[in-house]
């Protein structure tokens, strides 16, 4: 099961819990707080990585070259007192929390270190509890938490509640260590000591490429034999890796250089456990807590459909009956890890983007010569104004002073069509002597976005025929998209509209994460994305609002 397809199945039952909310509130207060609880938990729903390793063991560069991007500050000796969390954002900040409480502060990502290291903020005399650092990397956004727990080791030893609190949470703990010297007795002693807390273990031995592949493969059997030791028939993972040049691979697009890393075979393991086992785990725990919530509450009558609903929605999840299934293998994991980022972070349709600024242009300027210009004035009433669109539009720019020198021509010269349509009318005033007055009258600010048009469609499709890329292309309205995509080679416009496709998804998923946060009142966890994604859907779907209703012409 990949990540994407569990967060179907998230949404899904998240919809049936919400509609169980609505069948009992105010009627049964205990089972709406269930449903309550097990919306909080969907909507807080992460998984915490806890990565773990000594000094200069390049702990900091592994996390980097997973996120694809050297955001994290490394040769750093955090404080043990202090949590430091990596989870997705929108846009690059760090949250600081405090442990006296009251309200977090923001600080910029070059100042990290001012308050989780000794040396910046010594005994941790500000009193942090938590440095939450958000970057907008693709592996966060769909739940993953990295956790910098540097007191773990001695909270194993000495019970450090700093520490303490994350061990019923940790989904998996990554021990760093390196070829240069491999499983130190301080390591081995903090496996010793881990394995009675966490689930899960990977060690990561990175540096690879400070040595020769004999000595890789010397040092990954010492380090087995140790492991074989102390863990007796579970093996862990072992994993060899150099983050820097898996960083450096991402960075450039080398998928060769990637794999040769090993950073995309330790994406695969870390996804296909979080995929294969916690994922499905929390599925389930849902499906079941809703289920003995209906058969608790006071209204098990009406809960029959949803009743049906879940269980068919449990029956679905993989692994259920048995051992979880792995569905497209560790490549399909790592491939999502490393490609999903592709530039699907956009704005809204820059073809309807362009008209509006030549539009807004055209009327910065003629606002001024129809307040103050009769000649102007009098054309724009031969012309009947501006079509209903552009009329409010341009009321919209225009202050009440310029409209009221600017419209009382337009205005006599309706009062005096209007005096002719009764005049005319040989019977009886009617629709058809003033069906004028519907018609879908086109303007000088229609000519401006017709051309506009034009003109950004040829450029666009300049653009993509030159550079071969699709990548960095905004997310196209449904009335755009195929007059660019008529205009380009048939490769390119299968790019296109596989792109617009996945932009859609990704509006929709951020959708339901926004209704299932805002249901569980989590709004803290809403991210810059999710808030704008109702209205990139619409933008998508009807093209800019300041657009709808334009007398569209077709493109020659």
């Amino acid at each position: 099961m990949e990540l994407r397809e569990y967060e179907r199945f998230k949404f899904e039952i998240a919809d049936v819990i919400r509609t169980g909310k609505s069948i009992v509130e105010k009627r049964d207060t205990e089972a709406e707080q269930r449903c309550h609880e097990l919306l909080v938990r969907l909507a807080e729903d992460r998984f915490n990585v806890v990565v773990a390793g000594r000094f200069s063991r390049g702990k900091t560069s592994l996390m980097n070259a997973v996120l694809g991007m050297d955001r994290l500050p490394t040769g750093i000796v955090p404080l043990t007192s202090v949590i430091t969390t990596v989870r997705y954002g929108s846009r690059e900040r760090v949250r600081i929390e405090y442990q006296r409480g009251g309200l977090p502060s923001e600080v910029p990502l070059a100042q990290l270190g001012d308050f989780v290291t000794q040396q910046g903020n010594p005994g941790n005399e500000r009193g942090v509890k938590i440095a939450e650092v958000q970057l907008p990397a693709e592996i966060l956004r769909r739940g993953f938490y990295f956790v910098d727990t540097p007191g773990l080791g001695s909270m194993i030893r000495a019970n450090t509640l700093t520490t303490e609190r994350f061990i019923p949470e940790i989904d998996a703990l990554v021990l760093v260590t390196s070829f240069e010297g491999p499983l130190s007795a301080d390591e081995y002693q903090f496996l010793s000591a881990a394995r009675d807390y966490i689930e899960k273990i990977f060690v990561v031995v990175n540096k690879a490429d400070l040595v020769t592949v004999t000595e890789q493969e010397q040092a990954i059997k010492f380090i087995e034999a140790q492991l074989s030791e102390l863990f007796g028939n579970m093996k862990l993972p072992v994993i060899s890796t150099s983050a820097r040049t898996g960083l450096d691979a991402k960075k450039s697009g080398n998928a060769k250089q990637l794999a040769l890393s090993g950073i995309e075979s330790f994406e695969a393991r870390l996804l296909e456990f979080l995929t294969t086992e916690k994922s499905a785990e929390m599925l389930v725990m849902a499906c079941d807590r809703f289920l003995r919530m209906m058969d608790n509450s006071e209204e098990r009558g009406e809960f029959a459909e949803l009743r049906n609903r879940i269980a068919e929605i449990r029956k679905r999840i993989p692994g259920v009956s048995g051992r979880l299934a792995r569905v497209d293998g560790a490549s399909s994991a790592s491939e999502f890890a490393v490609k999903a980022d592709q530039g699907l972070r956009t704005s809204g349709c820059e073809v309807c983007s362009a008209i509006l600024d030549d539009v807004f242009n055209y009327f910065s300027h003629y606002q001024y010569d129809l307040s103050s210009d009769f000649k102007v004035q009098r054309q724009h009433s031969e012309r009947n104004g501006f079509c209903s669109l552009h009329s409010w539009q341009y009321a919209g720019l225009a202050s009440p002073r310029g409209i009221c020198t600017a419209y009382p021509t337009l205005l006599e010269h309706f009062a005096d069509k209007l005096r002719k349509s009764v005049g005319e009318a040989s019977v009886e005033i009617g629709h058809e002597s003033l069906k004028w007055c519907q018609e879908n009258r086109r303007c000088p600010a229609c000519e401006i976005a017709d051309q506009s048009e034009k003109k950004a469609i040829r450029a666009l499709v300049t653009r993509l025929k030159t550079q071969q890329s699709v990548n960095k292309l905004s997310a196209l309205c449904l009335h755009h998209l195929p007059l660019i995509v008529a205009g380009v080679e048939l490769g390119t416009g299968k790019l296109i509209v596989e792109r617009n496709a996945a932009l859609l998804d990704r509006a929709s998923e951020d959708m339901k994460r926004y209704a299932l946060r805002h249901d569980a009142h989590r709004r803290d966890l809403v991210s810059e994305e999710e808030l704008r994604a109702p209205r990139l859907a619409m933008s998508m779907l009807a093209s800019h609002p300041n657009l709808a209703g334009f007398p569209w012409t077709k493109e020659e």
